[in-house]
């Protein structure tokens, strides 16, 4: 394996994550449900996508009202948004945990991964007419 593989890995994170937490933000917003049930939503799909490769707990700190609006998740438009966000950041814990493994110092990856904060920030303009 490259020497190099862990800045692949930490950058594939950081684009995983960004798009995760993009269409996090959207969904809360344009579904009215509370950013609590829209987490235990997407981890709760994660738990099946993580279960080949790593063991997970859900979140916790439900707020009032979470558990109907995970229910209204599953049961209209929002599913695909939510697995979307799964998808999003299941391939962005995988690449982390392996940049994790590889990289020569763990604050690197950290440092990297942060620059989700970039696509965080350009997608909602890009896609939903968010101002920047």
């Amino acid at each position: 394996m490259s020497k190099l593989w862990w800045l692949t890995l930490a950058f594939a994170s950081a684009i995983a994550y960004g798009i995760g937490a993009s269409a996090t933000d959207q969904l809360v917003k344009r579904s009215k449900c509370s950013s609590s049930a829209v987490t235990a939503s997407y981890h709760f799909l994660g738990i099946w996508l993580f279960l080949a490769s790593i063991l997970i707990g859900l979140p916790y700190g439900l707020q009032i009202g979470a558990w109907s609006d995970l229910k209204k998740a599953f049961t209209t438009s929002n599913f695909f948004f939510i697995l979307a966000i799964a998808v999003a950041f299941f391939i962005g814990d995988i690449a982390s945990a392996q940049a994790y493994h590889t990289a020569p110092n763990a604050g690197y990856c950290v440092a990297i991964q942060d620059l989700y904060i970039i696509p965080t920030t350009l997608l909602p303009v890009i896609f939903f007419s968010a101002k920047l």
